[in-house]
């Protein structure tokens, strides 16, 4: 759900290698039942989506069980050059629905596919993603009066598969809120500034352990792609690494919004208890 429109996978780098194993992978992709949990922009809130296998037409391939008696080539040939319909529905309201068109292409000496491409998705990832932007606004503001706009940015441009550009706007949000967490570190009576200055990104994280979410500590090593230069990144290694610094930032604000329910349901805990009367 997340590649970018006209982003291919190639399917040998996936491990799949064989007519038998490609087409396990397309029935599992295209036919299995299956949901998806993810913001629904027609009931404006986070819904599960079903698979609908009627969604389909009349070129959907035929049989997919032990009972198909067609050799593999045979079977695998349905799925070649054709549009795939993939179409799931809200299970709040079926009305609502989830479109992504998918196309295998690219064969081999032997007939099989090398890739699956997207070709097509609605509704678009920015509107899928408008439930995040939602739901981190109030955060995002606090950071700085263009945060929220950015961030809306960064996974719009992600979505017309924009690597670079869609990267640098990711970072910069990423940097603001590991800045946030530096400068509650520097209030330590021993913060090593000279240290941090001179550390990566990945040291950084490691040195803001305690206030930076454990999951990022853990996993800081992933982000030491933000220490390059922009002329060191290129495009497929931005659009790799967009999902995980996206994940990184929704932790980060994931955290801040528990921080404040709590603090706030605190709050609404000692307004009660003061208006309890006294015995």
């Amino acid at each position: 759900m997340d590649t970018p429109l006209y982003h291919s996978v190639v399917l040998a780098q996936e491990g799949l290698r064989g007519a038998e194993s490609i087409i396990d992978f397309l029935v599992v992709l295209t036919v299995n039942p299956g949901h998806l949990d993810v913001y629904c922009p027609g009931c404006e809130r986070d819904s599960t989506f079903k698979l609908d296998r009627r969604s389909y037409g009349p070129d959907r391939p035929r049989s997919y069980g032990p009972m198909d008696q067609r050799n593999s080539q045979e079977r695998l040939s349905e799925f070649i050059d054709r549009p795939i319909n993939v179409e799931f529905r809200c299970v709040r309201n079926p009305t609502h629905r989830l479109l992504f068109c998918l196309l295998v292409s690219d064969i081999n000496e032997i007939g099989e596919p090398r890739q699956i491409t997207k070709i097509g998705q609605f509704p678009s990832q920015r509107d899928l993603a408008s439930g995040a932007i939602k739901r981190y606004r109030r955060r995002l503001d606090r950071l700085g009066p263009t945060m929220a706009k950015e961030y809306a940015t960064a996974l719009g441009l992600h979505a017309h598969g924009v690597g670079i550009g869609s990267f640098v706007y990711l970072r910069r949000i990423f940097e603001t809120l590991v800045e946030e967490a530096h400068k509650t570190a520097m209030a330590k009576p021993a913060w090593d500034e000279d240290s941090y200055a001179k550390a990566r990104m990945s040291e950084k994280i490691d040195l803001l352990r305690g206030i930076l979410p454990g999951t990022l500590v853990q996993n800081r090593k992933v982000y030491g792609i933000l220490s390059k230069g922009l002329h060191e990144l290129g495009e497929e290694e931005c659009l790799r690494y967009f999902q995980i610094v996206d994940c990184g930032i929704r932790v980060f604000l994931d955290e801040a919004i528990r921080r404040k329910e709590e603090t706030d349901r605190a709050a609404e805990f000692s307004v009660a208890m003061s208006n309890l009367p006294s015995s």
